[in-house]
């Protein structure tokens, strides 16, 4: 079977690429643990590597709304409302947003170093050649 993302020619009943993790075959998206683990696959792909546009918009699309409202709710629990409970809850959307922040900032700091590498290694090339 030939992944569809890194085109590496992987065993006939793999359910996940052996070289890059992707899902392939449909028995990857049937059972509970790797339905999650596909899932996840791309939220770790647009971390961990130079994501695309789209997927830097997608990510974006996501997780910005999830920062917006983290931060009015928070601050709105911290300014109008008082006990435990609303203490707690104020400490689930300052971890949710923070979350948020980091997942936007890793994926936006990835693409952005990824468009800037081509170009300072042509720069490179240009000073060793000069």
């Amino acid at each position: 079977m030939i992944c569809p993302a890194c085109q590496t020619t992987n065993d006939e009943f793999e359910t996940f690429c052996r070289k890059c993790g992707s899902p392939i075959g449909t028995t990857a998206t049937l059972a509970p643990v790797p339905s999650i683990r596909t899932q996840g696959f791309l939220f770790r792909k647009a971390v961990d590597k130079p994501p695309n546009l789209i997927a830097v918009i997608g990510i974006w699309i996501l997780f910005a709304p999830t920062v917006a409202a983290g931060v009015y709710a928070a601050t709105n629990l911290i300014l109008t409302k008082r006990g435990l409970t609303y203490f707690l809850f104020f400490w689930v959307f300052v971890g949710m947003t923070y979350c948020s922040v980091v997942i936007l900032y890793r994926v936006t700091k990835n693409y952005i170093v990824a468009r800037g590498k081509p170009a300072a290694s042509k720069d490179q090339q240009q000073t060793h050649q000069s």
